[in-house]
């Protein structure tokens, strides 16, 4: 199954605000991380959105966050850090190294610096 088909169709909603919008910035966010177009239509459900703030994170940290929020999270009310799946597999491009150098203190080596779609498609064949 690709990753699109994985979250073409629309999550049930589970009734708790918090996380069905979660579960709707997760599904942009994917999107935008994989390069897989754009997002499907259910994460645009009012449902999928919070009416308050939500910060994923200490009360100290609230200016961090709210400035290091990807869109498809912020846009919902949501702060958390700047790469809330860092968990999940992610493209490890310069987007992903320039948080993990951040985060860790570790540089990459120039060849574990995966392309980005649009760079791929920059390397000839």
């Amino acid at each position: 199954m690709s990753r699109r088909a994985r979250i073409e169709d629309a999550p049930t909603l589970l009734g708790d605000e918090k996380q069905d919008a979660f579960i709707g910035a997760i599904a942009e966010h994917l999107c935008h991380r994989w390069n897989l177009g754009d997002p499907p239509g259910w994460t645009n459900d009012p449902a999928r959105f919070l009416r308050q703030p939500w910060f994923v994170g200490p009360e100290r940290m609230k200016a961090f966050l709210l400035v290091e929020s990807p869109s498809a999270f912020r846009r919902r009310f949501i702060f958390t850090e700047a790469e809330p799946l860092r968990r999940a597999r992610m493209p490890k491009d310069g987007r992903w190294w320039a948080y993990e150098t951040m985060r860790t203190g570790r540089l990459p080596d120039p060849d574990e610096i995966e392309p980005t779609q649009s760079a791929r498609s920059a390397i000839p064949s």
